[in-house]
């Protein structure tokens, strides 16, 4: 990926062959927008505490406007449904 913000053209050439013979050629261009897209990390608070069982109620303490998307993932490594995209997430371990 390219290191600085722009934008930019990728130009693509396919050239087709039937017994060594060129019966057709084609040209594409693509044009690719880099920006700045450095990733929020959400706040969490030092430790969390239930009496409730096993269900923890998480939330962004960060409060900052950059983040408009969540995704959590709750760190059961034989889980593939541990994740949410809720703001404020739930999850029963």
């Amino acid at each position: 990926a390219p290191a600085t913000v722009g934008d930019y053209v990728v130009g693509v050439c396919a050239s087709e062959f039937r017994n060594g013979v060129l019966i057709g050629r084609t040209k594409k261009e693509i044009h690719i927008t880099v920006a700045d897209c450095s990733l929020s990390a959400a706040a969490l608070k030092p430790s969390y505490i239930t009496c409730n069982g096993y269900t923890l109620s998480f939330q962004n303490e960060s409060g900052s406007s950059a983040v408009d998307k969540y995704l959590w993932d709750f760190g059961v490594t034989t889980s593939t449904t541990d994740t949410s995209t809720s703001p404020t997430p739930t999850y029963t371990y």
